[in-house]
């Protein structure tokens, strides 16, 4: 039988800081193929770029080569993801194209207090969210 949770305690306005602990909790599933690329802030533009090279091969003969990448991005700046994958598609002379697809996920941050007295609160709020799909597109030859 299910059960029926409810949240320990729905936020409104923000807690002290002082007196609780903000941890922030990932979405429930993310995709995990070895042809998806998170990306993110801290690791810099050009290894990011470089990463999705290495996944689709320089030129379309690489064996292991990937012939379509998903490019996913959390939160703001969708920037990042957006030049990524116009880069890839600039340096590949029309082999590769884009899709892109953007959702707002409902993500749960969980306030845990300093002390033993306090109760957990649940705060929920909806982040953007974008997936570039770039594949490869193979130019036939016309007779």
């Amino acid at each position: 039988m299910a059960e029926n949770r409810e949240p320990i305690g729905v936020v409104k306005a923000e807690p002290d800081p002082v007196e609780y602990t903000l941890w922030e909790r990932l979405p429930h599933r993310l995709p995990w193929r070895p042809s998806d690329i998170y990306v993110h802030k801290k690791t810099g533009l050009m290894v990011q770029l470089a990463c999705c090279q290495k996944l689709l091969g320089r030129r379309a003969g690489i064996q292991n080569a990937c012939t379509e990448i998903f490019i996913h991005h959390l939160g703001l700046p969708v920037t990042r993801v957006i030049h990524i994958a116009l880069q890839l598609q600039a340096s590949s002379f029309r082999s590769l194209h884009t899709a892109a697809r953007t959702s707002a996920l409902e993500l749960v941050d969980e306030w845990e207090p300093g002390t033993d007295t306090g109760e957990p609160l649940l705060q929920i709020c909806n982040n953007s969210a974008i997936r570039i799909c770039v594949f490869r597109v193979t130019l036939k030859k016309l007779k």
